[in-house]
């Protein structure tokens, strides 16, 4: 067994490589001084800097499990925000090297005039840190995109304009893998209206992941997935011990992406490596799901439908915490998200409903979060205890379509926990992605040799 940090410091290569490519950049004596000084520092001492820990990138402001460090949110003016991999809605962000893999970008406006969007593309580190590396490195093509027109919506209002971009990997040529942010900017006046995180692959050597159920091992005793995987490693990489690292991903959470703590490399051409029971993934994540393909008072979820407000507005029948994550007949294990991409789709402002039963008291912080706020605790998704109903309320406006969410109560450190608000003691099936990183010792960014997605139960 290793440690990443070990890894890093006593590389073979890292200080020579680090010393040619300076000089080689900035020959100048006084950089050259510099250099010198920091060499001999290193003749003294040496460095432990763990390169997976998430301070490498500076953090979200917003209190999220899916915005990563360095990615700007959505604002409200912008809804329905897709980004997919290959024509399907419901395909992760993760595209092949040199392969004919596209990527989609879906959103809508909440407006009446069509615009023009500026579509760019930045690489980041594995904890999502900028790579300060010239575009030239990751980019042979086109360097920006214009997204305009946009459809005119013809719904029941509010009005808005429906934007859809087939991005084709070839047409950009990207020419290094590992993480991307596509910044989506006003081309008029420069600023940076949101990003979104995807992923490109090389797709080299052989990855395989399983995972082992621990009963009764995390919080207030639930379920754990412990995860395992073994990759064979490609003759590219000279020295596995030093420069791979493994990460896994639940559910797609990429905010919540989880390093590796425990190694083996004492097989030749194999690297093993698995999270600890410590850092293990909660088994029992479920989700409610709600079909709203469907504004009427025909829609069994919606108890009260009003098509003459502005906008119009939807009542959901309430969900109660007993029975949020059983099956009774609106959860899932599966994360939903699939806005209507039709024209003609409405937006209503849908209420949403809590029965807090005997769990919860009225002084409780509670928030509703799904995609269609981007998994974020904020005051735009905590819920209002209403004294007359004894319910919490929240509304979002959201469009025709169908979406999976949860109510959650923040951990005594202010995070995130989507099980807080659980009964259930069960693991459900998880989807897991697997990701080996490879710090390419050369130029000095981090490469993505392969990803996997499994499941788990």
């Amino acid at each position: 067994m290793f440690s990443e940090e070990v890894f890093q410091s006593y590389h073979p290569n890292n200080l020579n490589l680090k010393f040619i490519h300076i000089i080689k950049e900035k020959p100048n004596w006084l950089l050259l001084a510099g250099v010198l000084l920091m060499l001999s520092q290193f003749s003294g001492c040496s460095s432990t800097l763990n390169t997976s820990s998430a301070s490498a990138g500076e953090a979200s402001s917003v209190n999220s499990v899916v915005l990563v460090p360095n990615q700007n949110p959505v604002p409200a003016s912008f809804k329905s925000v897709q980004l997919y991999a290959n024509n399907a809605q419901n395909n992760p962000p993760v595209l092949e090297l040199n392969s004919d893999d596209h990527l989609t970008l879906s959103f809508d406006e909440l407006t009446d005039i069509n615009g023009q969007f500026r579509i760019t593309f930045t690489h980041h580190s594995k904890t999502w840190a900028p790579s300060n590396i010239p575009q030239d490195w990751y980019l042979n093509g086109i360097g920006e995109l214009i997204l305009g027109g946009g459809q005119v919506s013809q719904s029941r209002g509010p009005d808005y304009i429906h934007y859809e971009m087939r991005i084709p990997l070839n047409e950009i040529q990207f020419t290094s893998s590992g993480n991307y942010l596509l910044h989506v900017t006003d081309p008029e006046s420069g600023q940076e209206l949101f990003s979104l995180p995807f992923f490109i692959t090389e797709n080299e050597g052989e990855l395989s992941s399983t995972s082992q159920t621990l009963f009764n091992s995390g919080n207030r005793f639930m379920p754990v997935h412990r995860l395992f995987s073994t990759y064979d490693v490609p003759d590219l990489v000279k020295y596995p011990e030093f420069d791979l690292s493994f990460s896994y991903v639940q559910n797609r959470f990429w905010s919540d992406s989880r390093f590796t703590d425990s190694y083996d490399f004492n097989t030749p051409g194999t690297a093993k490596f698995d999270l600890t029971q410590s850092n293990a993934f909660p088994a029992n994540v479920g989700y409610v799901i709600k079909n709203l393909n469907s504004f009427s008072q025909n829609n069994t979820h919606i108890v009260e439908w009003d098509p003459g407000s502005n906008p119009p507005k939807v009542t959901l029948r309430e969900d109660v915490v007993n029975f949020l994550n059983s099956d009774f007949g609106t959860s899932s294990s599966f994360r939903a998200y699939s806005p209507a991409s039709s024209k003609r789709a409405d937006y209503a402002r849908v209420i949403f409903r809590l029965d807090g039963s005997d769990s919860l008291t009225p002084d409780n912080n509670i928030y509703i979060l799904g995609d269609f706020n981007q998994w974020s605790a904020t005051s735009e998704s905590v819920m209002a205890f209403d004294s007359t109903t004894g319910l919490w309320k929240n509304s979002q406006l959201l469009k025709e379509g169908i979406y999976s969410y949860q109510y959650i109560l923040l951990d005594e450190t202010g995070h995130i926990d989507l099980t807080s608000l659980s009964d259930n003691n069960s693991p459900n099936v998880q989807e897991y992605m697997s990701y080996v990183y490879f710090n390419d010792p050369e130029r000095k960014f981090d490469r993505l040799l392969a990803v996997e997605t499994f499941y788990a139960r």
